[in-house]
């Protein structure tokens, strides 16, 4: 029993990741769409680039556990980099996804700001008094003084 419920949160996690892939795969296609006009030829590698997204997705959906651990197996042995790069990749989207959920998780917890608040707390830049943003040569940063603070300003 205890192995047929462990069977089942392993599809269902394998499910869930197919989704998840899907989805990128919709959103990339989306990113194509809104550069045909701009861009026909990036359009284009855009929508291969979808379509081999969605091949992945529709491959971990329809594969068994044991076909798909093989198969990673065979490409680490195979091509060691590109596994190893893949799985960086893999780690930082999921940290990403982990800090996001994070992030939402702990908004519920405080009031609604609205958006300038939110960007000028992040970091991202704040309106001057002429309603212009500011930018900071040396870091990239914006501020609302209209001057450079840190190491370069002071000399520190």
């Amino acid at each position: 029993h205890a192995k047929d419920a462990m069977g089942r949160v392993v599809l269902d996690q394998k499910d869930a990741a197919a989704d998840r892939v899907g989805g990128y795969s919709s959103a990339v296609r989306e990113s194509a769409r809104s550069l045909e006009q701009e861009d026909p030829n990036v359009a284009h590698f855009a929508n291969q680039a979808a379509d081999r997204i969605e091949q992945a997705a529709d491959y971990i959906r329809n594969a068994d556990f044991a076909s798909l651990r093989r198969d990673a197996e065979g490409v680490a042995r195979r091509h060691p980099a590109l596994f190893m790069g893949g799985m960086l990749v893999a780690g930082l989207v999921l940290g990403n996804l982990a800090k996001s959920s994070s992030q939402e998780l702990s908004a519920g917890d405080r009031p609604d700001t609205d958006d300038e608040n939110d960007r000028a707390d992040a970091g991202y830049g704040s309106e001057g008094p002429d309603d212009e943003l500011v930018e900071d040569q040396r870091a990239g940063s914006f501020t609302s003084e209209g001057f450079a603070t840190g190491s370069a300003a002071t000399g520190i």
